[in-house]
């Protein structure tokens, strides 16, 4: 083996380190966040609906890089890696999340393959606020909640108001960007974050090689 394959194998090794140092890092802030939706649901009684799926069906959902690096490191540890990449080559990225395992008795509901791995909208989203242009946080929640729960979702707007404490989208998505800049300040469509993301663990992506240059 030559020396530049030698030193080109290193320098893999060590950038896989780094990445698996991003993607504790990530999983940490979805431990805490996952704590804070738990007390979140306690308190007003909130709960997606079962079955649902819904959000897993819009094309327009996206995340960044970064937060599909925990499931793509997964992936390749178990063996999975190759098989997830020639899937995702085959799916569109304007489609529904390729994790989406439909019902097979309602194509509408199902459930995610690797639902402890999912990015950080998927954790937020009806569990979590957002500011207005008054400062008000507002609590964000789908069409199917308003309308099956409109008086626990009223209450828990209510209870926000009063200084319940809630999940804040921005100050979470602002904490995974602070890992890394690169990685965490990008939104794709979220077939397409998790495609770079396995590509960019599998040393192939074109992002990758861009960044080794730069």
């Amino acid at each position: 083996m030559g020396i530049l394959s030698t030193w080109r194998i290193y320098i893999f090794k060590v950038i896989k380190m780094i990445y698996r140092q991003y993607a504790k890092k990530v999983h940490k802030i979805y431990s805490q966040l996952d704590r804070q939706i738990e007390s979140f649901k306690r308190a007003t009684g909130l709960e997606c609906l079962d079955p649902c799926g819904q959000c897993c069906l819009n094309p327009h959902v996206e995340a960044t890089i970064l937060e599909m690096l925990p499931l793509s490191l997964h992936l390749l540890g178990t063996g999975q890696a190759e098989f997830w990449l020639d899937r995702i080559y085959e799916r569109e990225s304007n489609t529904k999340c390729i994790f989406f395992q439909n019902s097979p008795d309602t194509p509408h509901h199902g459930q995610c393959l690797f639902y402890n791995k999912r990015a950080l909208i998927c954790r937020l989203f009806n569990f979590s606020a957002i500011k207005n242009k008054k400062d008000r946080w507002l609590l964000v929640s789908c069409k199917r909640l308003k309308d099956s729960s409109s008086e626990k979702v009223i209450k828990a707007q209510e209870m926000i108001d009063n200084g319940l404490d809630v999940p804040k989208m921005n100050i979470y998505a602002m904490r995974i960007f602070n890992i890394n800049v690169h990685l965490g300040s990008k939104y794709y469509p979220i077939n397409m974050a998790f495609k770079i993301a396995l590509e960019t663990v599998l040393m192939r992506s074109k992002f990758f090689f861009r960044k080794m240059a730069s």
